[in-house]
């Protein structure tokens, strides 16, 4: 038997397809049953490549009784939260109020008109069957009870979700100061990130600490070479760690513990090119080549392992294949040695194949505790010596994984996610100076136009932009804020390396997008959903910085960007006021609100656009990039657009907001200009 899942193009709910529980897609139809039938609904939320909910699905979802238990008393509607960030964000908010946490697998309970009453993540199969058999209860003996936690329930989210009116006054980036010294005393001062376990990646909160390290280099009250070696130590240690893929690149989701030691070991997309950039600019900060390594190598992941069709990249790789976590990725010391001979006494010494190391079992997570110098030195090897017995040891057991089940992918194609992956790419191709970079992020970005973009008809018979939220020839979901937002960071990303003019007509018909479909009343801010698409319980206004910024911390980002580069002084603000909306959170609250900080460090250093042009312009400019110049914008200008009469004489002209300065003709003038700006 197989329930209503089977015709949906999901990895995730085809995994569910053939379950015993009654499980509809999301759908009116599925409401409208939960009206008629007056029963509660559970609303059940995950992810292809979550590991905890496939033990929840085998644990209970695949049990009869359990099914039989589900199928009498509740609607069941299963949503993968790839093609419904919306619904997530919802019923997440609303178990994250309730239990004090959220994360995946995410199960609540709804009453038939969609309002939350109950909610929590993993149960396991005991705890499931006990909450379905009192919600069950109490809902057929005293609805008024459950009416009244609804009732309290959305109260409390429409108080979270009000847009925030903000502030008239102009943000100043010394009122961080106090919040980040609170911050930095949370700081793990052994293995980098937070004092806690599990572990996540948070790119956008190492490169904001990244960016504090210079901008309050001189500040009194922070110890800047203390935040400079806590983003060092971090990213250092998490390439190091089993979180990171020693044989094929790429970072898992999160560690375990607080050595990034042991991984969850499935691979996002987002993740992954959000690391790419980090790495990339983080070379740029300090020049250490192994985050050039680790950026390439992630690179070379994404490309040979998340390729999908059209040039466009699926969304993740699982952490479980032959039903075990971990089971393609993780050895045994015998299977090493078997493999490796004379090299298995370096191999094991390098990544940690001893007994108090073992991950469960007999089995290993492959993991680094030193550098390759520190490790060449400690072996009495040169580190040239090192890396050839290395490289001939990965090669052995990458032939060896060959021959294993790998992981399943989860095949969704997200348009927010792949923007994401331009931007990646033009990071790369700054810091690295390499072209194919470039040219894959130009390819990259017109297919995502090509296969995630449609252009509509208005009422009033004008051409409307609009996006879809997965590049699926099955699935339509339109595009939500993350989507638009994304796509114009990477559109602004690829106009100020290439100065294309069609790439800046769509950045502006993106905005124009917006502004149609997602403004909110008496705010700046956006909401999540377009207003042409069905409407949830409440539309959700996103502000805090997660794993993935907020819709609205991009979008303000993004908007800043192409003001400057564009010389449109409305749109730089538009973005301001959208930062004043967040401003007190940000200052009071910076790790919840990275990406914002990062924007207010940009506007309160008076961020500079430097124009190149003229011959050696593409040479000056690649320099320039190279430089880690965090609130400085670089735009290589063509000949076309300067004249013939100019495009002899090297010209390189630096602007604020307000004026330009005189152009100079040598990048060493260049530089002197803006390290005397920066000192002001």
């Amino acid at each position: 038997m197989r329930n209503l899942l089977g015709s949906s193009s999901s990895t995730y709910l085809l995994q569910h397809a053939a379950n015993p529980v009654h499980w509809q897609p999301w759908s009116e139809d599925a409401w409208e049953l939960a009206r008629t039938n007056n029963k509660l609904v559970c609303v059940s939320i995950g992810y292809a490549s979550c590991h905890w909910c496939h033990v929840m699905e085998h644990e209970s979802f695949e049990n009869a009784e359990v099914a039989a238990l589900m199928n009498e008393h509740f609607v069941c509607i299963k949503v993968d939260r790839e093609e419904r960030p919306d619904v997530d964000h919802v019923y997440m908010d609303a178990v994250t109020m309730m239990t004090g946490h959220g994360g995946w697998p995410l199960n609540c309970f709804c009453l038939p008109d969609g309002r939350p009453v109950y909610g929590g993540t993993y149960f396991p199969r005991d705890r499931w069957m006990q909450v379905l058999r009192a919600l069950a209860d109490v809902y057929a003996s005293d609805p008024t009870r459950v009416e009244t936690s609804a009732a309290e329930a959305m109260s409390i989210l429409q108080q979270r979700s009000q847009p925030h009116a903000g502030t008239a006054s102009e943000p100043r980036s010394t009122d961080l100061l106090p919040a980040l010294s609170t911050w930095m005393r949370t700081f793990d001062t052994v293995y980098g990130g937070e004092q806690r376990a599990p572990k996540f990646p948070m790119p956008s909160s190492i490169a904001f600490l990244m960016r504090c390290s210079e901008a309050f280099a001189s500040a009194a009250s922070i110890d800047a070479g203390m935040l400079s070696a806590h983003v060092r130590r971090t990213l250092t240690t998490m390439a190091l760690g089993g979180i990171y893929d020693h044989l094929n690149g790429a970072f898992a989701r999160y560690s375990t513990d607080v050595r990034w030691k042991v991984p969850h070991f499935e691979k996002m997309l987002y993740d992954n090119s959000q690391l790419i950039a980090l790495y990339a600019d983080a070379f740029r900060w300090c020049a250490d080549n192994h985050y050039k390594e680790v950026a390439e190598q992630t690179i070379h992941f994404v490309e040979n392992t998340l390729a999908a069709e059209h040039g466009l990249f699926a969304a993740a790789m699982d952490a479980d294949s032959e039903g075990k976590e971990g089971a393609y990725f993780v050895w045994s010391a015998e299977q090493i040695a078997t493999a490796l001979g004379a090299d298995a006494d370096v191999f094991t010494q390098v990544y940690n194949i001893r007994s108090e190391e073992i991950f469960e079992h007999d089995w290993y997570v492959l993991h680094r505790s030193r550098t390759d110098a520190e490790a060449a030195a400690d072996l009495g090897m040169s580190v040239e010596q090192l890396r050839t017995v290395l490289q001939r040891c990965h090669g052995v057991l990458r032939g060896i994984q060959a021959g294993r089940v790998p992981p399943q992918r989860d095949e969704n194609v997200v348009v927010s996610w792949n923007a994401l992956m331009v931007s990646a790419y033009v990071r790369a191709f700054r810091a690295f100076g390499n072209p194919d970079y470039l040219q894959k992020a130009m390819s990259l970005f017109h297919a995502l136009m090509q296969h995630g973009s449609s252009q509509i008809s208005s009422q009033d018979h004008q051409t409307e932009l609009r996006l879809n939220h997965i590049c699926s020839r099955t699935t339509v979901v339109p595009g939500f804020l993350e989507d638009y937002a994304c796509m114009l960071q990477a559109a602004a990303d690829l106009y100020e390396a290439t100065s294309d003019e069609q790439v800046l007509s769509i950045a502006r018909s993106f905005i124009a997008a917006i502004e149609r479909e997602f403004a909110s009343e008496n705010s700046a801010l956006r909401v999540f959903t377009p207003k042409s698409a069905s409407q949830l319980v409440i539309n959700t206004v996103e502000v805090y910085d997660n794993v993935i910024p907020s819709s609205n911390s991009v979008l303000a980002t993004a908007l800043y960007k192409i003001g400057i580069l564009s010389d449109t002084e409305e749109l730089v603000d538009q973005s301001l006021r959208m930062l004043r909306a967040v401003v007190e959170n940000t200052c009071k609250y910076p790790s919840s609100f990275a990406h914002w900080g990062s924007l207010l460090l940009d506007a309160t250093t008076n961020s500079l656009h430097v124009k190149v042009s003229g011959a050696g312009a593409d040479t000056v400019a690649e320099q320039l990039y190279r430089e880690f110049l965090p609130n400085v914008f670089v735009q290589r200008i063509p000949e076309a657009a300067v004249g013939a009469n100019h495009a002899d004489a090297l010209s390189i002209i630096i602007c604020d907001r307000h004026a330009c300065m005189a152009p100079v003709h040598s990048v060493e003038a260049a530089f002197e200009l803006l390290r005397s700006h920066s000192k002001q």
